[in-house]
């Protein structure tokens, strides 16, 4: 027989000070040992309190509160039978966990990898009626129903040699609801994640991160791809040596986490909630499928109008990102920074009637642009495509940070 010790991160914000509870931890543990009895800890959300402090000054106490509770596992490790800790970031030993050396990292390890998610194999020796039912609703046959599975809710990898898993939580509702939706955005983004993710933009349709960045970060100086991946919206895409260390390439897991995220970036960027940000959208996708270009455009100036003014903008990329994010909400007519045999195309955008190729120039213009698309012959793999072809230079204004002015060709 073992006794469980549930922990949940909200204790540390209510009554008593921090002392009480380091003390009244260890009393429970001990008691709960006697009679030559192991105790089981588990503590949920372990970095809650941290996560909910970023950027406040509050945050250096509360991690030296979290460090002085949690060395009760350590002092206490020989009343335990077991202690498994969770959270959505990994900061340091130093930070929290310094007098914790017995604690095992399962983040990235072989063994745990298909613990938490389904299997390929698994979903279709445990769930064969389930996905009969939703094939039904959905005019479907199994196998397409399986693929659109797939394409929705797979692809989660946490070791580079590992099977790929299903959210289990998203293919529930799906089987509940015997359609496909995108259950993970009811779920939520933390706000420090976007405010952080504003700041700290990053490329993330090729994103590539060595194994040390998975384990060296702090409060006060947290990178955005190691929390973008402990929070799932980045998986492990692939892996290479480089030198003596392991160099990952991340990507999205599937359409339901890439239109989530670019759901909460775009509402970020933009002030516009529900129905005004699904409004804009509407507007962006008819105006994209009715060849309305200059229409198209002023609507995504809102999507910038909010990039905060502390920030000192030098790259194209960030403005790219952005442009990208908002298509990303549409759903998947665009593919961002194309690769050709001369250079990358900043994004395309494809409809049933046309496909747009877009430059960007912060420091140039929208001249200079178009000529890039052509020096470059960024239009030559869409040569055989029936559909009509535009070509838009787009220039933004370092006063404004906003689209200044924009040329079209097309055929």
């Amino acid at each position: 027989m073992f006794f469980p010790v549930l922990v949940h991160s909200n204790l540390f914000s209510r009554y008593h000070h921090p002392r009480f509870w380091r003390f009244a931890f260890k009393e429970l543990v001990v008691k709960l040992s006697q009679n030559d009895q192991k105790v089981v800890i588990l503590v949920d959300e372990y970095d809650k309190p941290i996560l909910n402090h970023i950027g406040k000054e509050s945050v250096k106490e509360i991690q030296g509160m979290l460090k002085n509770f949690y060395s009760v596992i350590k002092t206490t490790e020989p009343y335990q039978r077991f202690a498994l800790i969770t959270g959505v970031s990994k900061f340091s030993r130093v930070s929290i966990f310094s007098d914790l050396n017995n604690l095992t990292d399962l983040t990235m390890t072989a063994p745990e990898a298909t613990l938490l998610g389904y299997t390929q194999e698994e979903l279709e020796e445990n769930f064969g009626g389930y996905i009969e039912a939703v094939a039904e609703a959905q005019g479907l046959s199994k196998e397409e129903c399986l693929e659109k599975l797939k394409l929705w809710y797979n692809g989660y990898r946490f070791e580079e040699r590992a099977t790929t898993v299903y959210n289990p939580v998203s293919v529930m509702k799906c089987f509940q609801n015997k359609k496909f939706s995108n259950f993970w955005f009811e779920t939520g983004t933390p706000t420090f994640l976007i405010e952080l993710f504003k700041n700290k933009i990053v490329d993330l349709e090729k994103t590539t991160a060595f194994e040390s960045d998975f384990s060296t970060y702090e409060p006060d100086e947290l990178s955005t791809l190691p929390l973008l991946f402990q929070t799932g919206y980045l998986t492990i895409k692939g892996a290479e040596m480089m030198g003596e260390e392991t160099c990952y390439t991340l990507g999205f897991p599937n359409s339901e986490v890439k239109c989530s995220f670019s759901r909460y970036l775009a509402q970020g960027f933009s002030n516009l909630q529900g129905v005004e940000l699904t409004g804009a959208s509407i507007r962006i996708i008819k105006a994209l499928n009715e060849n309305r270009l200059d229409e198209m455009l002023e609507t995504m100036k809102v999507f910038f109008t909010n990039i905060p003014y502390d920030i000192t903008i030098a790259q194209e990329k960030y403005y790219q990102t952005i442009f990208y994010t908002v298509f990303n909400v549409l759903g998947s007519m665009i593919d961002a920074e194309a690769r050709t045999n001369t250079g990358r195309i900043d994004a395309v955008a494809k409809t049933d009637k046309y496909i747009y190729i877009f430059e960007f120039k912060l420091n140039g213009t929208a001249e200079e642009a178009l000529q890039q698309i052509e020096d470059k012959e960024y239009a030559l793999p869409y040569a055989n495509d029936p559909r009509k072809l535009f070509k838009v230079g787009i220039e933004f204004s370092r006063e404004s940070r906003n689209i200044d002015r924009w040329l079209v060709q097309g055929n």
